[in-house]
């Protein structure tokens, strides 16, 4: 979606490695007897480390990821139209909301793939019926004609693992957020996952 930042060209952070002598100089330098071995700090660290990561993971939600500024169609808007929009804005699905401001699905390229066939020299877009068969068909013209009604969706609340999770388990490309009243709060994409993530952690971990 736009605003997702893709192109944004951040540069990853120099990695710094600390060194044997880093970790004497740092136990000289504490006002304090301790009775520690540099292995022992090195494990300390790595232990410390890790449960900082968990616990930074824990605390970013979907409210910290989403992009709020979501194009999006409405059941009737034309598929010329949707298709315009997708190309314009450069993104493969949009969400369909109700009068409501509420989710009624998605349509995506796939479901202009899908549900397109050749007719003479032209391309139409066609309503499969239920059935898979040949009876009834009938040619697509508005969104709600070929979106996808089944739409995985997060709460803003959502945190980071369960948002992975939810992406793994849809294998698609964009997950609507809904607030508390089920409207559409925001887009949260694959890219705005793994861009956030690399935020978060951009201080990096020094490597004893």
């Amino acid at each position: 979606m736009p605003g997702s930042g893709e192109g944004s060209g951040r540069v990853p952070p120099v990695e710094v490695e600390l060194t044997e002598e880093d970790i004497q100089t740092a136990m000289t330098a504490i006002r304090a007897y301790i009775d520690i071995t540099p292995e022992d700090f090195r494990e300390i660290y790595h232990l410390a480390f890790r449960h900082a990561l968990q616990r930074l993971s824990g605390a970013l939600r979907a409210r910290d990821l989403l992009v709020r500024a979501v194009v999006t169609v409405t059941p009737d808007t034309p598929l010329t139209e949707v298709a315009a929009l997708m190309i314009r804005h450069r993104v493969s699905g949009l969400p369909v909301v109700d009068e409501r401001g509420r989710v009624a699905g998605i349509v995506s390229e796939h479901d202009f793939v899908t549900h397109a066939r050749e007719e003479g020299d032209h391309t139409v877009i066609e309503i499969l019926p239920a059935t898979g068969g040949q009876e009834g068909h009938a040619y697509a013209h508005v969104a709600a004609d070929i979106m996808t009604r089944e739409v995985a969706t997060l709460r803003e609340d959502t945190p980071l693992p369960e948002i992975a999770a939810r992406f793994a388990e849809w294998q698609v490309n964009r997950l609507p957020v809904l607030d508390d009243a089920d409207r559409l709060a925001g887009i949260v994409s694959r890219w705005d996952l793994v861009e956030s993530v690399f935020t978060a952690f951009s201080a990096g971990s020094p490597t004893p």
